[in-house]
Order: structure tokens, then C-alpha cells, then sequence
């Protein structure tokens, strides 16, 4: 769901959803993580990642299920006090993805963490 503000929502976009996605890059590549890291520090790699990938400046944040626009600073619509004026109403400064678009994204994203 991509809301009037422009922030991209998912279930998809939450910390063990992105395990899985990572796991799964794991195990098809054969990649060899260090024992000692933990499950954050790989998620933390992959939204470094995807905030370097990410067209039109927008970044994700995984604990709050969502990819946002610079224009929000990261919150959400219910916790900023964004107003109407705030918001672009040039259109091309969105970015609106297909679904197959952000799968691109996200993969891209994965093999960069490694």
C-alpha cells in the first residue's frame, strides 16, 4: 500500500521477513557468515543496503514495516506532523513501484549486504 504522503507499507518489511529473504541469499549462494553475527547486524547490513539502492532517496525501516520518502524524515504518517504542503506535488519525485520493482530492489539490496 503506498500512502497520500508517499511511504510504501508492507507486512513484507519487517526484520524477520527480511531474515528470510537473507537466509534464503545464504543458502543459494553458499555464503559464509561469521558465527558471531547476530540477526540485527544482518538486518541492519541489508537497510544500509537498500537505503544506498533505493531510488528517489526513499530508505526502509524494517521495524516499522515500511519504505519511506525523504520528504518524511522516517515517521510514520500517524507519528508526523506532516501537512499538505509538505508533500510534493510533483509526481516524478515519488517513487511508486511495481510489485516486480521492489522485488529488483530488495534482491539487489541482499546481494549487496554480502
Amino acid at each position: 500500500m503506498i500512502t497520500k504522503s508517499g511511504i510504501i507499507y508492507s507486512e513484507a518489511f519487517n526484520r524477520n521477513a527480511m531474515l528470510v529473504v537473507i537466509d534464503t541469499y545464504i543458502e543459494d549462494n553458499e555464503i559464509r557468515v561469521p558465527k558471531d553475527t547476530t540477526e540485527n547486524e544482518l538486518t541492519d547490513a541489508f537497510t544500509s543496503s537498500f537505503n544506498r539502492v533505493a531510488p528517489k532517496g526513499y530508505t526502509i525501516n524494517l521495524d516499522k514495516e515500511g519504505i519511506f520518502p525523504p520528504w518524511s524524515n522516517g515517521y510514520t504518517d500517524d507519528e508526523s506532523d506532516l501537512e499538505e504542503e509538505d508533500i510534493p506535488e510533483d509526481e516524478n519525485l515519488f517513487w511508486k513501484p511495481s510489485d516486480e520493482e521492489l522485488e529488483e530492489v530488495i534482491w539487489e539490496a541482499v546481494e549487496r549486504t554480502f
